[in-house]
């Protein structure tokens, strides 16, 4: 069995595992107004919970693409949890 060294100069998102500057996890964002907790939403959405490794903060980071994919997923889940709540509100009368 091998141990991989990993020497990181920037940070790694956690989801694609691009390296660059990103967004923290878990410090909150706003956008239009509303606040966003990355380690929240893929908690939410996708059942992930991401922890911090060994190697830090370094890899508790986001990219900007996979927060637009997160962003995309979280609000296609609350649309379809409103329309299966007027669905439900249809059936009952």
């Amino acid at each position: 069995m091998s141990t991989a060294m990993w020497k990181l100069e920037k940070d790694l998102c956690r989801c694609c595992h691009a390296e660059g500057s990103f967004k923290n996890l878990s410090e909150p964002c706003f956008q239009l107004g509303q606040e966003e907790i990355y380690s929240d939403m893929l908690q939410e959405c996708l059942d992930i919970v991401p922890m911090t490794g060994t190697l830090g903060d370094v890899t508790f980071t986001i990219c900007e693409s996979c927060v637009a994919r997160l962003r995309d997923a979280a609000n296609f889940k609350k649309a379809g949890a409103g329309l299966r709540g007027e669905v439900q509100g249809y059936v009952l009368k």
